[in-house]
């Protein structure tokens, strides 16, 4: 069987790229897919990074908000990739907000 990283599915082995997102297959013996906690920490970082600078210190939430963008540049998941580059997006304009006002 081969796998693919980027969308996690499985396809028979005379497969070359993935039909969904046609990513190139890989055997599944030479690479294994990230845990999920590793895959969407990104997401979980910019989650945290606009509830820190909204409730608590607008400094740690830019902090948590540059990590979130970090780790969602190296994750292989396209969709926690998006989703961490939204969260800290939103806070970064959060917190430009609150220093103009």
């Amino acid at each position: 069987m081969k796998h693919c990283t980027n969308c996690g599915r499985e396809y028979p082995n005379d497969k070359a790229f993935c039909p969904v997102c046609g990513v190139k297959l890989e055997d599944e013996v030479t690479s294994k897919p990230e845990p999920w906690y590793q895959q969407w920490l990104s997401v979980i970082m910019g989650t945290m990074s606009l509830i820190v600078a909204w409730e608590w210190n607008w400094e740690w939430g830019l902090i948590l908000a540059i990590s979130a963008i970090i780790l969602g540049y190296k994750s292989p998941n396209r969709t926690a990739k998006v989703l961490s580059y939204i969260c800290s997006a939103v806070t970064i304009v959060l917190i430009i907000h609150y220093l103009i006002s």
